[in-house]
């Protein structure tokens, strides 16, 4: 086999041509009447061929490609340096989000479309290397919630959810930005059975200085004693031990970070500085 060419049927060459020249970030290898190809990464080459021009070409004894449109009967896998780029461009040229992307059983990172004509599209990527900082994980159970440091076990849809809708210092951050912080963060989970309940991370150099933040738990199981254990297991993190300084921000739970954790208000406020985003 010299090349592998995968053709789609499309409602609108025009539009077709547009969706993926942008979601591919790539201009077409050809672009006739009746035919538009693009190069893929391994050498293959993506086709968007008029459903009526492939009625034309085979007749009669082929059922009509439109009507059908809409009822996926294959896939197209991509995989590709960052599938959530791919993803979030896909969206933003009017695809329907199928799934986000998130840790699959096979191994990959993948997020699944719906493309102008209802084509399933999956973006796929290798999972980003963790931080070498970060320790092995580890689980407790305490009172029928278990305490965890595995970051494959975190429920990325539900933390984005409670900070961008719920939280009050985190409203409005995007989905992107939560999946970044987490894959740059100390994270721990609380759990009861399978589902997430409560959250907290700390970034940190795993050696003087650490920043505890995201910290939360439903409303569904607050008043259990949830927040003073996930405060405990954090601060019991092998990889938090020794460090000259730990900081946190909070406006209404400095009682529950005194009592446990033993914070306390900055000696001397004025030697801090904050650098904000030109946006905020």
């Amino acid at each position: 086999m010299e090349e592998a060419h995968f053709i789609l049927y499309v409602a609108s060459q025009e539009a077709s041509t547009r969706f993926y020249s942008q979601v591919l970030a790539a201009d077409p290898l050809l672009d006739v009447p009746g035919m538009t190809q693009f190069g893929l990464p391994t050498g293959a080459i993506l086709g968007l061929m008029p459903e009526a021009g492939i009625k034309r070409l085979l007749g009669a004894r082929l059922p009509d490609p439109s009507t059908a449109r809409g009822v996926p009967r294959a896939e197209l896998y991509l995989l590709v340096g960052d599938a959530h780029a791919y993803h979030e461009r896909a969206l933003a040229q009017g695809a329907t989000e199928l799934s986000p992307v998130r840790p699959r059983d096979w191994g990959h990172d993948a997020g699944y479309v719906l493309d102008l004509d209802g084509h399933v599209v999956a973006f796929a990527m290798e999972p980003p290397q963790q931080p070498e900082m970060a320790s092995d994980a580890m689980e407790i159970s305490v009172g029928g919630y278990s305490f965890s440091s595995d970051k494959a076990r975190v429920d990325l849809e539900l933390v984005h959810r409670y900070l961008s809708q719920e939280s009050y210092w985190a409203r409005g951050r995007s989905l992107d930005v939560v999946r970044r912080s987490i894959e740059g963060s100390l994270c721990f989970g609380v759990y009861a059975g399978e589902e997430q309940v409560g959250f907290a991370r700390v970034v940190t150099d795993g050696a003087t200085f650490a920043w505890l933040c995201d910290v939360f738990v439903v409303d569904a199981h607050k008043g259990a004693g949830i927040g003073k254990r996930l405060l405990e297991r954090v601060l019991d993190e092998p990889a938090l031990q020794g460090l000259k300084s730990f900081l946190l921000a909070t406006n209404d739970a400095h009682d529950l970070y005194a009592k446990y954790g033993g914070f306390g208000p900055l000696e001397i406020p004025g030697k801090w500085m904050i650098k904000r985003a030109a946006n905020e």
